[in-house]
């Protein structure tokens, strides 16, 4: 009984987790036949214990004369009114007699059975006459009475009309006290029905089969019945003696008997045998999977426990929220769990006779067990409903096997290119594909994000589902022993349909309509989802979904093709053949118009300026690129700022000719998003140096949220990415901020790097004109070799790779691609890496992400740690630390391929080095309470910022000393001036532009003292990474070289997890101590200086639950009081405003500071709350942070900007504050978006459903939308 559910079971108490393993396995099919075999038991024992207790004897053993054995007549009659009773005395023979004797009979053809039986038809409503029987029966009668026993009973065909009338012989009377209705003889029917075989007054088909018998004198197992008695269809028998019957009667006792300890030990058995295969596997796979376990606070043992349950039961629940998608690397599992789900569902009949079968051929030839076994496998139905004679139970097992082939054939082959399931090697991916195929139909756990799969297998998954129960059903009413109407058995020589009978005329009509056309639309709707599966898979696409090719291939059916959805050709084929078949189904072809016309053969050419020319569907114009950009700016672009948005004042209008027309004919552009979308087009082709194009007014009026994932994905990661090597030296090697006298390209190369520095070197040489100063740095980096380095500021080495060309047959080095936050940038810039990550693996930009860990990597093991940007001036300052989350997910990516290892190897080590040489050594280390603080080193003013930035702070001591505003700056940063005041601000300002948040009240003046909430976070997050690192993937002992090793740490080789695990937990301990107010429901900074906790609320609070640090009460407090201070319209604001406090004219706005919010405060959030169960809040706040994104887009001619006023339903691009926005300064149309933002949104899009991202492209606020949806939900 697959299943779902909104519930986490994971975080469901024992007892209920308990309830959820006991009552489905009480409600399993296997079980309930197991009870129906009991009650059958228990009639049986109770009919035996009245009448015939004798015939529990083997009939090995039974006695020849049992037949002469007194029996006392039961005189009460029928004991159910459509049931037969049974009588067997002498007396009753005698009257019998004298019944046939008065109906013509003669006496040598007397009923032949101690069990005759009352009539068993039941009246009809409101009548007291039984129905007359029409159909011819046959009756057997006892031989004369020499006859030899054992051969028989001669077979007579009588008229049913024939009747009785009997009397009761209660004191031997032979008068007839009361008449009772009586048939003429004994059906065979009945005598399959009588005292020990369960089975009902049969059908009218069923009296038409017993014509069609086999002899069961041919059964080597039952020597002791009569020649004549035959096997009908469905386990019938007839021709029966009273002695055949009572020894089936004995027989299929037995047989109950042995079959009920069979189904208990096979349904017991087989949760036993998942558990036996399960529990020694989770204790000694790969640690990776207990640690998952472990992060969902499951035992091993209970999850092992629970799945083999959820397995045979299928029930569906799993106790890991990802069902069973992180298990399906793992061989065993996936073959255990397949055949336990097989084996408790439509498998179970082919395993049950298996099982009988291989019991059968194992048992002694004398043995007793096996007449039983024998009787359960040739007459399986007359003793459980799902056991099945060997024909049928080849064919079941025939259906499921191409079944499920067929499954694990479409998902292996469909999603050959696709991550989703293409990451598995061979053998692990057909394993998991199985795995799927059994879960879809049965237990509805899964191996793959079905969201994530090729769209025709969704579709074929969801056929299968649907037929699931169809093989089984088949097997059923092929051998179905009561032939009931409900399953589907009807008599051979139906009758002629009654078109009077309304309903009945109907209800066959549309069966057998559904039955001829049904399966051509699901064949055809399947055909286009595989050919169109990469444009149903892409999300720049929202509107072609599967829902827009079911609608499609149903209004091509019925001649409508209401959506105009353009397919390739292929598919076009396709909707025009279930075109095609629908006119046939119509039974005549109606009188074709143009449109059919063309639907059928393509497009006719139409008369230029023709209605039929106006109308045509997909309109296209051929536009003259630099005269209508003239046209378009001058009328619209009112501000003259090259761009056309809302604040325009322009007529909003603009007139362009279509391409069908050769530009004769006109087309009014109209409203500021298609006029803004064409001055992008214009801009774009300008830059290409486009002189005409042939514009889709699809692109014009392209649905927002595909507009702008389509321009993420395709253009603004290109414009964004860079790479530093020397075809671009020239450029990126410039500092902006190099204010010397002397500006020029200048590149520092590490000490340990020396080829790089011979490379850059011979640039150097070889291009005099560009001027590259090539330096190499001192081992020995010390802040004041830092400052130093001011005068003479450059760009530090990246990562460099070398290729072999084989046009030139040299050696060419290529720097390592990184992508920057912005357009003006040219440096990898630490945290916004990480931020964007997320965005390009979700945009499958894999590469680019392994890139930039590659690159991290190389920092850490050069320079020590992760540059705040690899400029020289930053040597000294590092930035919140993300590798490992960040080379987990990347691992993940590419864990196939040859180099993935080394390559979680060495971001591994990098990271370790890391935590050690930067984070908990001195100065960022605080002793006392065992946390770690933003605390830089460094000297003077910070280098990358204009001196005049700080005019307000350095002018008065410009004064003091008696010197200008620049020859004070000098002086301090040289050393020449001691100020210890001026020291303390610049130590803290350095530590807020390390952290990432520069500037915010909240760190301004006291960040270098604060163990923050959001370094500890990630750091707990280092902890917990580097040990399931260790004990997942390096078998619990990784090797350090001493390339990695710190001051501190040069005599440890290798590192356990152990030693991380317990960095971990004490971290966790004294951030509760020290960080968490409970009564406030959220984390503070704690001041290590002044021993207490700060009081300013910050959204950083949230990365806690992202590190998964938060205990679920905590992040229950945090969602419950924390998150109502932070949300606003347009998301997270950073802080709260009764934090920041009054802002002015001396008291300015700062950028990480209410009302702003930022992508890395949204993106850590919605996976935080993700990950703690708290979908519906995670869902609410991407959306707003979304719609917020996209309403700018549309509004403001494509802008996409660095950070939004979260508080502004209009214009939230517009901030103000000390470093205004980046992003807004664009001329015609966005060319990059910036970095981090161009990340949420792609990776906020996979937070939302499909209707939340429709309602987003319609820019539905979500006050809106929840609105919207709780009306629906009422209804």
């Amino acid at each position: 009984m697959p299943t779902f559910s909104d519930v986490d079971v994971k975080e469901l108490k024992t007892y209920q987790q308990l309830f959820l393993y006991f009552v489905p396995t009480v409600a399993n099919a296997g079980f309930i036949n197991l009870i129906v075999v009991v009650v059958r038991l228990h009639w049986f024992e109770k009919r035996l214990k009245k009448l015939a207790p004798t015939l529990l004897q083997s009939g090995s053993s039974r006695s020849k004369d049992a037949e002469a054995q007194p029996a006392k007549f039961n005189a009460d009659g029928p004991s159910e009114a459509n049931t037969a009773q049974m009588h067997s005395s002498a007396s009753f023979d005698n009257q019998l007699k004298l019944n046939n004797i008065k109906e013509g009979f003669s006496g040598d053809m007397i009923a032949s059975s101690r069990t005759m039986t009352t009539m068993a038809t039941r009246t009809q409503p409101n009548t007291d006459k039984f129905p007359l029987q029409t159909a011819q029966k046959l009756y057997t009668y006892r031989r004369r009475a020499n006859a030899i026993e054992g051969q028989g009973h001669a077979i007579t065909e009588i008229d049913d009309h024939d009747h009785f009338e009997h009397a009761d012989d209660e004191d031997n009377q032979t008068d007839i006290a009361r008449h009772r209705t009586l048939v003429s003889g004994i059906p065979l029917e009945r005598v399959a029905s009588s005292m020990f075989v369960l089975g009902s007054y049969p059908s009218r088909s069923q009296e038409r089969q017993t014509r069609r018998t086999i002899s069961l004198a041919k059964d080597p197992e039952l020597p002791q019945l009569s020649s004549q008695a035959s096997l009908g269809r469905n386990s019938k028998f007839y021709n029966l003696t009273p002695e055949d019957r009572e020894a089936l009667g004995g027989i299929e006792y037995r047989s109950l008997r042995l079959l009920l300890k069979i189904t208990l030990g096979y349904f017991v058995g087989l949760h036993v045998f998942g558990v036996i295969c399960l529990v020694p596997w989770i204790q000694h796979a790969d640690p990776k999977y207990r640690d998952y376990l472990k992060e969902c606070g499951q035992g091993n043992i209970w999850w092992a426990l629970y799945t083999s349950q959820t397995m045979v039961n299928n029930l569906g629940f799993t106790l890991t929220p990802d069902s069973m998608i992180s298990f399906r690397d793992a061989a065993f599992p996936m073959f255990i769990m397949s055949f336990l789900a097989y084996a408790g569902h439509t498998m179970y009949p082919c395993f049950l006779r298996l099982i009988i079968w291989i019991m059968f051929k194992c048992a002694p030839k004398h043995s007793s067990i096996r007449e039983p076994l024998s009787f359960l496998l040739n007459y399986p139905r007359r003793c459980y409903t799902l056991l099945f004679r060997s024909r049928p139970t080849w064919v079941l097992f025939g259906i499921l096997f191409v079944l499920n082939f067929v499954d694990v054939l479409l998902i292996v082959v469909l999603d050959l290119h696709n991550p989703a399931v293409n990451t598995l090697p061979g053998g692990h991916r057909i394993l998991a594909a199985i795995f799927q195929a059994a879960s879809a139909r049965h237990t509805g756990t899964s191996s793959f994000n079905l969201a994530e799969v090729n769209p025709a297998v969704q579709f074929s998954l969801l056929v299968m589902m649907y037929i699931s129960i169809f093989p089984i059903a088949i097997s059923i009413r092929a051998s179905n022993t009561y032939e009931e109407r409900a399953l589907g058995l009807y008599p051979s020589n139906q009758e002629e349909l009654d078109e009077n009978n309304g309903i009945n005329y109907v209800t066959t009509h549309v069966r057998n309509q559904l039955s001829f056309d049904l399966w051509y639309i699901f064949l055809g709707i399947f055909c286009i989802c595989a050919t169109e599966a990469r444009r149903i898979m892409d999300p720049s696409e929202p509107g072609f979904s599967v829902f827009a090719i079911f609608f499609e291939a149903v209004s091509a059916y019925i001649d409508e093709r209401i959506l105009s959805i353009r397919f390739l050709i292929l598919t076009s084929i396709m909707e025009t053949r279930i075109q095609l078949r629908g006119f046939e189904t119509a039974g005549t072809l109606k009188a074709f118009n143009r449109e059919d016309i063309q639907d059928l053969l393509g497009r006719i050419p139409a008369r230029r300026g023709s209605h039929d020319e106006l109308s045509a569907q997909p309109r296209k114009f051929l536009i003259d690129v630099d005269a209508t950009l003239q046209s378009l700016l001058e009328r619209e672009d009112t501000d003259r700022n090259m761009q056309i948005t809302i604040e325009d004042v322009g007529p909003k209008v603009l007139s362009v000719g279509t391409a069908a027309s050769s530009g004769y004919n006109r087309f009014d552009v109209r409203g500021t998003y298609m006029l803004s979308n064409l001055l992008q087009e214009l801009t774009i082709a300008k830059d290409y140096g486009r002189k005409h194009i042939v514009l889709d007014e699809a692109r014009l009026s392209e649905n927002p949220v595909a507009r702008l994932s389509r321009l993420i994905k395709n253009s603004f990661w290109d414009a964004l990415t860079r790479r530093i090597d020397g075809s671009n030296i020239e450029v990126a090697g410039r500092d902006p901020k190099d204010w010397t006298d002397d500006p020029r390209p200048r590149i520092y190369i590490p000490h340990g790097a020396p080829e790089q520095f011979e490379y850059y070197k011979g640039i150097a040489k070889e291009h005099p004109e560009l001027r590259l100063d090539v330096q190499m740095l001192d081992e020995n980096i010390t802040p004041d070799y830092v400052r130093d380095l001011n005068s003479k500021p450059g760009l530090l080495a990246l990562a460099i790779q070398k290729k072999y060309n084989e046009s030139t047959q040299k050696t060419e080095y290529l720097g390592v691609p990184f992508v920057v936050p912005g357009g003006r940038f040219n440096e990898l810039y630490g945290w916004d890496s990480y931020m964007e990550s997320l965005g390009l693996l979700v945009s499958n930009r894999v590469d680019l992400a392994k890139a930039m860990v590659i690159n991290f990597c190389f920092c850490i093991k050069h320079y020590g740690k992760i540059l705040n940007a690899n400029r020289s001036y930053y040597l000294t300052r590092s930035q919140p630390p993300f590798l490992t989350d960040m080379a987990l997910r990347v691992y993940e990516r590419i864990k196939n391929e040859p180099d993935a290892m080394d390559f979680l190897r060495n971001a591994t080590l990098a990271a370790i080095k890391e935590y050690y040489s930067v984070w908990t050594a001195a100065p960022r280390y605080d002793e006392l309470s065992g946390l770690s603080r933003y605390r830089p080193e460094g000297r003077g003013v910070p280098p990358e910022t204009e001196p005049t930035h700080f005019t307000h702070i350095l002018s008065p001591y410009a004064e003091k000393h008696g010197m200008t505003f620049k020859e004070f700056v000098q002086a301090y940063n040289e050393g020449k001036v001691q100020e210890p005041e001026l020291d303390e601000y610049f130590l803290h300002d350095r530590a807020v532009r390390e952290s990432g948040h520069d500037t915010s009240y909240r760190l301004e003046r006291v960040c270098a003292n604060l163990a923050t909430v959001d370094l500890n976070s990630l750091l707990y997050k280092y902890e917990v990474d580097i040990a399931r690192i260790i004990r997942t993937y390096f078998k619990d002992r990784l090797e350090i070289p001493p390339e990695f090793r710190t001051e501190s740490t040069k005599d440890i080789e290798s590192e356990s997890s152990s030693v991380w695990d317990r960095r971990a937990r004490r971290r966790k301990v004294r951030m509760d101590t020290y960080l968490w107010d409970d009564e406030k429901g959220m984390y503070f900074d704690y001041d290590t200086v002044l021993q207490k906790r700060t009081t300013y609320e910050s959204a950083t609070t949230f990365w806690a639950m992202w590190a998964g640090l938060a205990t679920p009460h905590q992040a229950a407090e945090l969602v419950r009081k924390a998150l109502p201070r932070f949300e606003a319209y347009g998301g997270l604001v950073s802080g709260t405003e009764e934090s920041r406090g009054a802002v002015g004219l001396d008291r300015p706005n700062r950028q990480w500071d209410y009302p702003y919010g930022w992508a890395p405060q949204q993106m850590l959030a919605w996976t935080g709350l993700l990950r703690y169960g708290y979908q519906e809040e995670a869902e609410r706040l991407a959306y707003k942070w979304l719609y917020m994104i996209t309403k700018a887009f549309v509004d403001f001619n494509g802008v996409v900007v660095e950070k939004y006023d979260v508080t502004r339903p209009i214009d939230p691009h517009r901030v103000d504050a000390e470093y205004g926005n980046q992003g807004v300064d664009f001329k015609g149309a966005p060319r990059e978006g910036f970095g981090w933002v161009n990340a949420s949104y792609v990776y906020g899009l996979e937070f939302l459903n499909a209707h939340q991202r429709r309602a987003l492209g319609a820019i539905t606020p979500w006050e809106t939308y929840s609105k919207a949806i709780a009306v629906q939900d009422a209804y």
